[in-house]
């Protein structure tokens, strides 16, 4: 009945821009996956999933990345 997946055609969802925008951020500051992780206090493997959004984080955990990016968390989610 209902599907998980969303449509192909019409504005990227939010999910997708948040790790696209935490992916940018990363790397303007020319900082490696882990080096971000860790001032977040989260594993390396788990930016990498929501940078290539292949799981998406809590609030929490996208507010503890802009933090240690150094990057508004409206920016970030918007």
């Amino acid at each position: 009945m209902g599907s998980n997946h969303l449509p192909d055609d019409g504005p990227m969802p939010v999910t997708s821009r948040i790790g696209k925008t935490l992916r940018r951020r990363r790397e303007e500051l020319k900082l490696s996956q882990e080096e971000a992780a860790r001032a977040a206090g989260i594993s390396p493997m788990g930016l990498h999933f929501i940078e290539t959004q292949q799981r998406y984080p809590t609030l929490d955990t996208v507010e503890r990345l802009s933090k240690a990016l150094n990057k508004p968390l409206a920016v970030v989610v918007v």
